[in-house]
């Protein structure tokens, strides 16, 4: 079961061209199309930029279901770092 998600993006060095910066939590059953679950984004240049999201999140897994935490930075020069967190609680049958 998914309890907590938490996303962040800050740009820790400027960038010279600007480009859309993200950290995202997808989700994705069985079988099924994945979704984007909560995703942080930047889309500037400014060293000391952030996003951060957080939420509350009731969501049961079943076998064979999947959650990647993905980074994708599209700017050119400069760096990001990320935060991505997923809590979540294993019930034994």
């Amino acid at each position: 079961m998914v309890e907590f998600i938490e996303c962040a993006v800050w740009r820790r060095t400027a960038a010279t061209t600007a480009g859309s910066s993200r950290g995202f939590i997808q989700y994705t059953p069985q079988g099924m199309s994945t979704v984007v679950l909560l995703r942080a984004e930047i889309n500037t240049l400014t060293l000391g930029d952030k996003d951060v999201v957080t939420i509350g999140q009731a969501l049961v897994l079943k076998a064979g279901d999947a959650l990647e935490a993905i980074t994708e930075d599209l700017a050119t020069g400069g760096n990001c770092d990320y935060i991505l967190n997923v809590k979540t609680t294993e019930f034994d049958a």
